[in-house]
């Protein structure tokens, strides 16, 4: 499989098959499969990222990687794996959160080339914000932290006015979460995190200096680490 003269070929092109039986098989799959095989796909991200010392760790695993990501977050994907890759790149592009993953995620994800580019992830979490808030988030405070991440969706006036939403009404926000249960703080602490990371795109800025409310709501918080940011 995935030979040299096969298009795709390599640890890529194996990947994508997986991905794609994965696709179709997973309708009929029970609950003990499925959790099966996030776990192995998350074992295959991490080892992506740098960890593994098999022949596609390092640069040619990362290099492979947003790839992968890019694949589990299609809109014909099951929605555990779009999950699965939200919450890779919570961890693979925020420094503090590899750490305190460990050996699992030593590599750091640059996101914002292709094929894992912002309209790519904005793709998702429009798609999943109704019912996955706090995952969605914690995925997008992680990418702000980079360049081209920070532009695209710091221009994106809906994604800051949601983000105010979840700094002014957090226990609003969190009970119209679909698909779980979610900590009122927790999602507050999280917006204002990607409100923070946002902040250095003067459009972005700009609007935040603008709105009273929200800084009131940042100031009034009973959480020290939403005033703290």
């Amino acid at each position: 499989v995935g030979g040299p003269g096969r298009p795709g070929g390599g640890a890529a092109g194996v990947m994508r098959e997986a991905l794609e039986a994965m696709r179709a098989a997973w309708p009929q799959l029970g609950v003990d499969p499925r959790a099966a095989l996030r776990e192995l796909l998350q074992e295959a991200v991490f080892c992506d990222s740098g960890t593994s010392g098999g022949p596609d760790a390092g640069e040619g695993g990362v290099a492979q990687l947003p790839a992968l990501l890019a694949a589990c977050m299609d809109s014909g994907m099951p929605e555990d794996l779009q999950c699965l890759a939200l919450h890779s790149i919570a961890t693979l592009s925020d420094p503090g959160a590899r750490q305190a993953q460990g050996s699992a995620a030593k590599s750091r994800l640059e996101a914002g080339v292709p094929p894992l580019t912002p309209k790519v992830v904005n793709s998702v979490l429009v798609r999943l914000i109704p019912r996955q808030p706090l995952l969605c988030l914690n995925a997008l405070a992680a990418l702000a932290l980079q360049e081209d991440c920070r532009c695209y969706f710091g221009a994106q006036m809906s994604l800051l006015q949601f983000l105010a939403h979840c700094c002014q009404q957090p226990s609003a926000a969190a009970a119209s979460a679909s698909a779980c249960s979610v900590e009122a703080m927790s999602l507050q602490r999280s917006a204002a995190r990607c409100l923070a990371n946002l902040s250095s795109y003067p459009a972005a800025s700009e609007w935040m200096a603008q709105s009273s409310a929200l800084r009131a709501a940042l100031i009034g918080a009973e959480d020290f680490t939403v005033r703290a940011y």
